[in-house]
């Protein structure tokens, strides 16, 4: 759910429009996903439980279905994407303000568009099945 609120980071106080997960994770960070995210990125930060720091992924990105998931069972490697989009997010939460936000969003738009332009070549999960 996306909702309007004020946050408070070390860049000061500024109000953001931020999806907010109900999460019931207690690890060190909370990754959730969502079947697309605003200008098509793969991530985007997000709020959980009590106003921790989070992640949304976007399963509709072509990184998520043809690098992500085939790592599925790969616990390290998984753990590692999640930890370093976790980081990105959160290094935006600690630093987003009025001035900042349209290029934070720029960022995540631009990365994510690389990494589509990266992983074209890539084999979808559904062709690596048949072979």
């Amino acid at each position: 759910m996306l909702r309007t609120s004020r946050l408070t980071n070390k860049a000061g106080s500024t109000t953001a429009t931020i999806r907010i997960v109900d999460s019931h994770d207690t690890g060190p960070v909370h990754v959730t996903t969502a079947e697309t995210l605003e200008h098509g990125v793969l991530w985007e930060p997000t709020l959980g439980k009590g106003g921790a720091a989070a992640v949304a992924l976007n399963t509709g990105h072509p990184f998520y279905a043809k690098a992500y998931l085939p790592n599925k069972a790969n616990s390290p490697v998984i753990q590692a994407l999640d930890y370093l989009l976790w980081a990105l997010a959160n290094a935006e939460l600690n630093n987003i303000n009025e001035a900042t936000m349209d290029s934070f969003e720029e960022f995540r738009v631009e990365v994510s568009r690389n990494l589509k332009r990266l992983v074209a070549d890539l084999p979808d999960m559904a062709d690596a099945a048949d072979n």
